[in-house]
């Protein structure tokens, strides 16, 4: 497979206005998006690329695997993810859920071809 870049930083915050306070007030990030415990924020790398702030609170597991309760989840944006997801299956790497279309999560036509 081949990385291209850090597409995706998602941060489990049990301090949730507080962190997004933080990025969009002190860090001066550009908000994507905001609604109760989910926040998102431009990166500079990607027009899909972004930073998401979740609240301990339930979120979508389309979005957020359940099994990530505090933390930091970091994803690498692919050539192709359909490929990379079975190279790495391949080589033994644990793989939680199925791969998630974004157009099936917005329902936005704009978003097809692309996923996690």
């Amino acid at each position: 497979m081949k990385v291209l870049r850090v597409s995706f930083v998602g941060i489990r915050s049990g301090n949730f206005a507080p962190t997004v306070d933080m990025f969009r007030d002190v860090l001066g990030m550009d908000v994507a998006f905001e609604h109760p415990g989910w926040a998102g924020f431009n990166l500079p790398s990607g027009d899909r690329d972004l930073l998401e702030v979740f609240g301990s609170g339930d979120v979508d597991e389309r979005l957020v695997p359940a099994e990530f309760e505090h933390g930091v989840l970091v994803a690498f944006a692919v050539e192709d993810v359909v490929s990379a997801r079975e190279e790495l299956a391949m080589a033994g790497i644990e793989i939680i859920g199925e791969l998630v279309w974004a157009a099936d999560v917005t329902g936005d036509p704009a978003d097809q071809g692309w996923g996690w």
